[in-house]
């Protein structure tokens, strides 16, 4: 049976009991000061430029990128969306912005990594390939897997075998939060590196 306490020992060794909820709150608590401390942080230093790749499988799934790409640019990230593009945009040069960004996302699903496979002429396909070049060289920790069911299934080798992000089928707020928490983070290590 467990109860609503718990036994914590403290610097003297004494054991202490705390319920449940204030020790939630006091987690809770470190949690948000952490990623007030990532947003001060982040908020002197040059903005960071995230590219997204992902492929248009409908309606529901777009709506979640949407998502973090309003997230992300809420909390003041540069986003190259290429669903926010203006009509005329060159797709080719759009797509090269991958070369350049601070962080690229790679948001997989089945029928990304299908296109990266299977076809080619397909814009995923071609980004694939930029992703490919970005790999074999240092700069490989800039690319981000995301999925919303498995980075394994979902992301092509061999970028599913970076540390990515695990989302939901419907990412909570609580996601967001970590998610952007860690972004802000590679953010600062990556211009820490230079």
């Amino acid at each position: 049976v467990i109860n609503s306490d718990f036994r914590i020992l403290n610097q003297a060794n004494v054991e202490i009991f705390v319920d449940h909820k204030i020790l939630l709150k006091v987690i809770k608590s470190m949690f948000l000061n952490t990623l007030e401390h990532y947003r001060k942080e982040y908020t002197n230093m040059e903005k960071c430029r995230v590219f997204v790749s992902y492929s248009n499988d409908g309606k529901d799934h777009l709506s979640k990128i949407t998502r973090i790409v309003e997230r992300l640019r809420s909390e003041g990230f540069i986003v190259d969306f290429y669903e926010d593009a203006p009509l005329g945009t060159d797709m080719v040069k759009f797509m090269r912005n991958i070369e350049t960004c601070d962080i690229a996302l790679i948001i997989g699903s089945k029928l990304y990594k299908n296109k990266a496979m299977e076809m080619p002429d397909s814009g995923v396909s071609f980004e694939d390939g930029i992703f490919a070049d970005i790999y074999s060289s240092k700069n490989r920790e800039k690319i981000v897997p995301i999925s919303f069911k498995s980075i394994q299934d979902d992301v092509p080798a061999p970028f599913n075998k970076l540390k990515g992000m695990q989302f939901r089928e419907n990412p909570t707020n609580k996601e967001m939060d970590i998610f952007v928490s860690a972004m802000i983070r590679k953010h600062l290590l990556n211009k820490s590196r230079k």
